[in-house]
């Protein structure tokens, strides 16, 4: 008999605790996956001051050209993101959020603050920690098993 706290038991019950804070918004329509990609560009531009190519994408999620060419032009065709030609390697295109993705990425993270804060509540900055480095090791192991399979 599998656990109830099964990864997939766990995922469903947080779906719906983002679904409780964000009934009806009108950001409902983005999936988590261009939302993570919004928000990495996000991290690396505005916090980092760091350039973002399609290739970075690619090599931080491990994916193929394919899937982030696909996923960068329907943030594009939303006007979430802008790609402009690299000065340095006119092959690249720089990616960055535009002021309506960037607008529309704080209104979704805002939302993913007050659902962390719920999902954490109770635990003190050491099992905080704790949990951090295990779902990194999560994160890792999905890596390896994404670059096994190419």
């Amino acid at each position: 008999m599998r656990s109830v706290t099964s990864i997939h038991y766990i995922y469903k019950n947080i779906e719906a605790m983002f679904k409780r804070v964000d009934p009806g918004k009108e950001h409902d329509h983005l999936a988590p996956s261009l939302f993570t990609y919004m928000e990495f560009i996000y991290y690396k531009n505005d916090i980092l001051h760091e350039e973002v190519n399609q290739s970075t994408i690619e090599k931080e999620f491990v994916l193929p050209k394919a899937s982030v060419n696909n996923a960068l032009t329907h943030l594009e065709e939303k006007g979430y993101v802008n790609r402009v030609e690299d000065k340095l390697d006119k092959r690249k295109k720089l990616v960055s959020l535009t002021p309506e993705g960037k607008e529309i990425y704080l209104k979704i993270a805002k939302d993913h603050d007050i659902v962390s804060e719920a999902l954490f509540k109770g635990f003190d900055k050491k099992e905080r920690e704790t949990l951090a480095k295990l779902l990194n090791k999560v994160v890792i192991n999905i890596r390896k098993e994404k670059l096994n399979d190419k």
